[in-house]
């Protein structure tokens, strides 16, 4: 399973308020991924669970949205 990364930021709120803006824009699969590491935390915005032959498609709909400016492909 694959997920569309497009945001990473150490500030909870300010992925919560990009979750919220895709959820508005019908990527409501969109959620955020904790990750701590080295005793830094980030929080990754990420899109879908889906097969890597659809992750294609994702990522050019979601590279549309004026908001999102990079787009990486990673393993779930």
């Amino acid at each position: 399973t694959y997920t569309i990364q497009v945001f990473a930021t150490r500030k909870h709120e300010n992925a919560k308020k990009l979750v919220e803006k895709l959820k508005k824009n019908g990527f409501e699969d969109a959620f955020i991924f904790k990750h701590t590491a080295g005793g830094n935390t980030l929080y990754r915005v990420r899109v879908g669970k889906v097969d890597r032959s659809e992750t294609i498609e994702l990522a050019k709909k979601l590279k549309n949205l004026k908001f999102i400016q990079s787009v990486q492909v990673t393993r779930f």
